[in-house]
């Protein structure tokens, strides 16, 4: 779990009437790696890119959230162009073709606010993800 206060940032026009010294409000999330791979290709200075899948379920639901808690770990999202690396961001779309935040929502659940019957909402990865998968090796058998 990782479980790291996160200072709300404040949108200059949207939130211009909020407390800005409120302090660091409690956030946790869940995370589970499911893949790992390595490309034997330098960057930086290191000498080769590693990439994860990971599974991660929010416990609270603060504003970026999943994208601020893995940059905190220093594993941000790849395509994050306000918490991510600006290295491999770059590299990722040279070597993928494409260039989009890799984050998806595979699945929702929340009670429906007048029935309360549980509603869940499930997607599939795209054809970006399935390209990425492809060049890094990852099945799902």
């Amino acid at each position: 779990m990782i479980d790291h206060a996160i200072k709300e940032k404040l949108d200059k026009l949207g939130d211009r009437n909020v407390n800005r010294d409120k302090a660091p409000q409690l956030a946790q999330t869940y995370y589970k790696v499911l893949k790992q791979a390595t490309l034997n290709i330098p960057l930086g200075k290191f000498d080769s890119v590693r990439y994860s899948l990971v599974r991660l379920e929010p416990v609270t639901g603060r504003r970026h959230q999943i994208r601020r808690h893995l940059a905190h770990l220093r594993h941000p999202v790849i395509g994050d162009i306000n918490y991510g690396d600006n290295k491999q961001n770059p590299f990722f779309v040279e070597n993928f073709g494409f260039k989009r935040l890799m984050l998806i929502a595979k699945s929702l659940s929340f009670s429906h606010p007048v029935t309360h019957e549980k509603i869940t909402i499930n997607a599939e990865f795209d054809k970006h993800w399935h390209q990425v998968f492809n060049v890094l090796k990852w099945s799902f058998d």
